[in-house]
């Protein structure tokens, strides 16, 4: 299925070293760059722009246990305007009072420092990369039924079928319904994950090495990126119509969402029937992203009902994999508890951002095992059209 309902959205919140880093402490030596992370679909989103008003910095710190004043100080704001921005993250539900009076953020924070407690256990990587090793003939041979991947050959597609499939959007709506077995938290009558992760702002890759499934309709298609270098520039993700103007050498009066539809189009015509409609600079655009190479596309182009197929080769997985989690259940339940983040979040919010940590240290475990290969970019594209 396309897990709109599962969308990993990331976004960056940039920390200036010599404005804030010495005389605050949000990063030790360096700058650092948090990326802002929702699990959402439809209109399930924060109720105000979190990434507005300092109010990352503020919510970073409040999980630092920061006093008030030393806020302040840091952030150079008035106790008056500190304390509205804190009620405004109260009211939206993403900041509570604890019960000995301290303001903690509601969803999960996690600074380099914290990392350790996200780790999951070498073992139970191992396993459930044996997991899958073991159903390997099975899973090949169900995903090569599908006609996208048979043309395409099992091995180019892998690094998706292996992680984002089997692991990633296509599974993690059953690890929530048949593990969780919860909606998502509710804030302010909206539901959904959020999370903050810190990162050097000289790492390329995301947050702590995760892979994620990003992406949206553009015109009639659906566009997914998957891997761990979406948002830098070098995929179709764009973070401005700006950047992708500049990409694809459009006019200064174009229509920039009407001229992605029409990409994403034409790139399904080239995928399907060998109809060249891509334009020279269209062409160049992708030879930049490394999806046109030598007269190919490289990019897997899913039907809709071929998107429903790989659903079920995510269900070869599904027992086992959740039979490993509810073994592992009394364990993950103890590291919450006993992590910083026993007072400020849920088990579940803990859980599924420790599961995107678990999964994407499987997929390391699966390609240094030779069973996948990431590309180059750290990524791969598809798209959804029917």
């Amino acid at each position: 299925m396309w897990t709109r309902r599962d969308v990993l959205a990331s976004f960056l919140t940039r920390v200036g070293a010599s404005a804030i880093c010495a005389r605050s402490g949000f990063c030790a030596k360096q700058e650092t760059i948090f990326e802002n992370k929702m699990i959402s679909s439809g209109n399930n989103f924060p109720s105000l722009n979190i990434r507005a008003n300092q109010l990352t910095e503020i919510c970073v710190a409040l999980h630092r246990r920061k006093a008030v004043a030393s806020i302040e100080r840091d952030l150079e704001i008035s106790p008056a305007e500190l304390r509205n921005r804190i009620n405004s993250l109260v009211t939206a539900g993403l900041v509570k009072r604890s019960p000995a009076g301290q303001f903690l953020p509601t969803f999960m924070v996690v600074t380099l420092e914290d990392a350790k407690w996200m780790a999951p256990p070498e073992e139970m990587v191992e396993a459930t990369g044996r997991l899958i090793a073991d159903r390997l003939p099975d899973i090949r041979a169900r995903a090569e039924s599908i006609p996208t991947i048979r043309r395409a050959g099992f091995s180019k597609n892998a690094f998706l079928i292996l992680s984002n499939v089997l692991l990633d959007n296509w599974q993690i709506e059953n690890v929530e319904t048949e593990f969780l077995k919860a909606e998502r938290p509710l804030r302010d009558g909206r539901r959904y994950y959020y999370a903050i992760f810190e990162k050097p702002a000289s790492q390329r890759s995301e947050a702590f090495g995760i892979y994620g499934n990003g992406g949206g309709t553009m015109g009639k298609v659906r566009l997914g990126v998957y891997g761990k270098q979406r948002y830098d520039g070098s995929t179709l993700l764009f973070p401005s119509k700006e950047e992708f103007a500049r990409m694809f050498e459009l006019p200064a009066e174009a229509d920039v969402k009407a001229e992605a539809g029409a990409l994403l189009e034409h790139m399904v015509a080239f995928a399907r029937t060998g109809e060249d409609h891509l334009s020279a600079s269209q062409k160049a655009g992708l030879s930049k992203l490394g999806l046109f190479e030598n007269g190919e596309l490289r990019v897997s182009v899913f039907s809709g009902a071929e998107e429903k197929e790989l659903g079920d080769v995510a269900a070869l997985l599904t027992p086992a994999l959740l039979g490993l989690l509810k073994r592992r259940r009394a364990g993950l339940q103890s590291a919450h508890e006993r992590s910083p983040y026993r007072e400020e979040v849920t088990f579940n919010e803990f859980f599924i951002w420790w599961y995107h940590f678990f999964y994407s240290a499987t997929t390391d475990w699966l390609a240094r095992k030779g069973l996948l290969e990431i590309p180059r970019s750290g990524n791969t594209t598809y798209l959804i059209a029917d």
